[in-house]
């Protein structure tokens, strides 16, 4: 007996039932399941029937068994799709807690940096300030005439003054360094005048150690830089050179390179080993030595030079044979602008240039006063002492002329400053004085206020050299 029309047309209902979950891209793979359990006898009654029924029981078999196998495709799909999705949210939980715990070192290193810059600062303010006096009363004693075994200790004396002067330089460069508080002053300057103040620095040196010491400038080229700061690369080097050569001798040259010109230090001392020039450049790195010149410091200056050179967009580099020398080279960014005259650190200053000047001091430290008018009064110059903002009125009241010059101490205690020192004696004196303002804070801050104002700025200690040297230009302006 053929089986009803209603029969067909549930089969047919259920068939597309089955092809609509697989539309929904197997989300109803149970039903689809219960779907086939109901088809498979309904379409075991058509295939009984025959004839068409039996066709159409074929077809709906074939649709629900199609409609299964998408199903399931799609349902395994689906789960591999979430359980990718399920990885990669575990991956991406996984590189947010590296990533927060790399934010959480880096601020770590960055608190420690700036704990061991304030501990600097501290520690180098306390002990700047006898060491500046000491360094005064020392250059006093130098100029005297002495027996040669008092001389001979005076210049011992004045070396180990030197060193600690040369640490606490280097301890205050890297704090600034660290903290990105060196801007270069960029301008064009040619190099023949750089290679003669530093021919003139070095030449003592090298006759004191029996070295050679040759300046060799090829062609007239110019380059744009930071004079201070490319000047202190290359003193740097050279001082590092000279620590460690004891035979032979230095060479210091300059010469075209493509668009730079290459500052080269060569030298015939101990070389360095292949394995150390890697780490040559790193804070506090000391190879062993047998150089005469015992003054070792820290290990800082050659961190400094790639410190500064990354600064001022220079390229530095070393070669060297263990026991033959080394030859360190910086690449400067050459220039065909017309540069002015420019002064260099380290310059010899014309001390001739300040006697008869009248030269106020105001430091609330008796020592320091002292030893600085010891000094002054050497370079033929006249001196007011000082303590405070009322003896340096009456001093000036008491006075026959007005200073030329004016070098304050900037912390005078109670609050004073060197800017509350500079309103009440412009307000004594009727022309504008150069002001030279002298520091035992390694304040990066400071320098760059004091300097906007139009005042000259050093830290302490400050060695006779570099006080005649900021004096001279003061007057010069």
């Amino acid at each position: 007996m053929a089986p009803p029309p209603s029969l067909a047309v549930v089969v047919l209902a259920l068939a597309a039932w089955a092809g609509t979950a697989t539309a929904m891209r197997g989300m109803f793979l149970p039903f689809v399941t219960a779907t086939a359990t109901m088809l498979a006898p309904l379409s075991a009654v058509l295939i009984a029937s025959g004839g068409l029924w039996l066709t159409t029981a074929l077809a709906v078999l074939a649709a629900a068994t199609l409609a299964g196998i998408a199903a399931w495709a799609n349902e395994r799909a689906l789960q591999q799709a979430l359980e990718t999705a399920r990885e990669q949210a575990a991956r991406a939980a996984e590189a947010e807690v590296q990533l927060e715990q790399a934010r959480n070192r880096a601020a770590a290193v960055e608190r420690a940096s700036q704990e061991k810059t304030r501990f600097v600062a501290s520690v180098s303010h306390d002990l700047r300030q006898p060491i500046h006096a000491v360094g005064l009363f020392v250059a006093a004693l130098r100029e005297q005439q002495h027996a040669p075994q008092a001389q001979a200790l005076i210049e011992r004396l004045e070396r180990a003054i030197r060193g600690l002067d040369d640490l606490f330089d280097r301890l205050l460069d890297i704090g600034r360094l660290d903290s990105g508080r060196v801007t270069p002053n960029l301008s064009p300057f040619q190099v023949a005048p750089l290679m003669q103040t530093l021919e003139s620095r070095f030449a003592a040196l090298a006759e004191q150690r029996s070295l050679r010491f040759r300046v060799r400038v090829v062609g007239q080229h110019a380059v744009r830089s930071d004079p201070a700061l490319l000047t202190e690369v290359l003193m740097n080097l050279l001082s590092n050179a000279f620590r460690y050569t004891h035979r032979g001798g230095i060479l210091l040259a300059a010469r075209p390179r493509g668009d730079r010109v290459l500052f080269q230090i060569w030298d015939t001392g101990e070389g360095i080993d292949a394995q150390h020039q890697a780490t040559i450049f790193d804070e506090f790195v000391q190879l062993d030595s047998t150089s005469p010149d015992r003054r070792k410091g820290m290990g800082l200056g050659l961190a400094i030079v790639r410190r500064l050179c990354d600064a001022l967009g220079c390229e530095i580099s070393l070669r060297s044979v263990r026991g033959r020398g080394s030859v360190f080279e910086v690449a400067v960014p050459a220039t065909v602008e017309a540069p002015a005259q420019t002064r260099f650190p380290g310059a010899p200053s014309d001390m001739s240039a300040l006697g008869g000047t009248l030269v106020l001091v105001v430091d609330d430290d008796v020592d320091i006063l002292i030893g600085m008018k010891a000094v002054l009064t050497h370079w033929d110059c006249f001196v007011l002492l000082a303590r405070g903002i009322d003896e340096a009125l009456r001093d000036i009241e008491a006075s026959e002329r007005f200073p030329d010059l004016l070098i304050t101490d900037h912390q005078l205690g109670d609050g004073v400053t060197s800017a509350d020192v500079v309103a009440a004696v412009q307000q004594a004196v009727p022309l504008r004085l150069p002001v030279l303002v002298i520091s035992g804070e390694a304040s990066a801050e400071l320098e760059q206020s004091v300097r906007a104002r139009g005042w000259a700025f050093l830290h302490k200690p400050v060695n006779p050299a570099r006080l005649g040297e900021a004096l001279s230009a003061m007057l010069a302006r």
